[in-house]
């Protein structure tokens, strides 16, 4: 049997982990090759990515649903075709250094995801979107594709996408994103959904909150910490794991350090 490497980590057994933030984010532009393999060098057990379609359909890794921060580009990422978008510089925004870099396909990381690293895909898609169902289909094949499904979290904003995704792929893995500063937890959408963790802001991650998520058995991860202090109070609240824009809390130490 196949091992469940999305249990493993949500397991009590499991220590408290960082998901590498849109890879190694902190130092190399974000959602990069560049930034995914430097993550992946410097310790990284756990990736976050964004993932979004292009017009013609193709899933591909960039947070914001327009070309602009980025790329210097205008236009929505759903409005341009990988032809076009596959080409664009990625890396000059955060240094010139790094012009070579690109849009990465989502099936460039899949390629060199090691076996034993846990994947979390954030679905983005805005409200009145008519691409909702193809982000889904397209998303969930290519990780089945890949025999990954069993190393995949899956979250999105859009409540719309989490519902589609349970009803398409109901052995899917799914973590809520739930934004609320109130401590409140979605109860309803958890029933439907049958989430295997939530993810909420540092700013809502207090003990009463993480208290209610144990309760229905969720683990909670926070974004996004980038310091010792907040990282060490997010464990000590019982918070399972952090996305940071460092990719293993031997580099965020560290960095504390200097």
């Amino acid at each position: 049997m196949a091992t469940v490497i999305v249990q493993q980590f949500l397991s009590a057994d499991h220590d408290p982990f960082i998901f590498a933030h849109r890879g190694y984010s902190k130092l190399f532009p974000e959602n990069t090759m560049l930034a995914f393999r430097q993550a992946l060098d410097n310790g990284a057990i756990a990736i976050e990515c964004d993932i979004q379609l292009t017009r013609d359909l193709e899933p591909v890794i960039i947070h914001d649903f327009t070309l602009k921060r980025t790329t210097g580009k205008s236009g929505k990422v759903s409005q341009v075709d990988w032809g076009t978008v596959k080409n664009l510089d990625t890396g000059s925004w955060f240094d010139k250094s790094f012009s070579s870099e690109t849009i990465p396909h989502l099936d460039d990381l899949l390629a060199i995801l090691p076996p034993q690293v846990l994947l979390n895909l954030e679905l983005k898609s805005e409200k009145k979107s008519t691409q909702k169902d193809d982000l889904v289909k397209i998303v969930w094949e290519k990780v089945q594709s890949a025999g990954i499904s069993d190393q995949v979290l899956f979250s999105s904003f859009d409540t719309d996408v989490v519902k589609k995704l349970r009803h398409k792929a109901p052995k899917a893995h799914v973590g809520l994103l739930h934004n609320s500063y109130f401590g409140n937890l979605p109860i309803g959408l958890i029933s439907e959904v049958n989430p295997v963790s939530i993810q909420t802001s540092f700013r809502n991650s207090c003990s009463s909150f993480v208290t209610k998520a144990k309760q229905h058995h969720l683990p909670v991860f926070v974004y996004t910490v980038n310091s010792y202090h907040e990282m060490t109070s997010c464990f000590e609240q019982g918070v399972k794991g952090i996305f940071s824009d460092y990719p293993s809390m031997d580099c965020l130490i560290a960095e504390s350090q200097n």
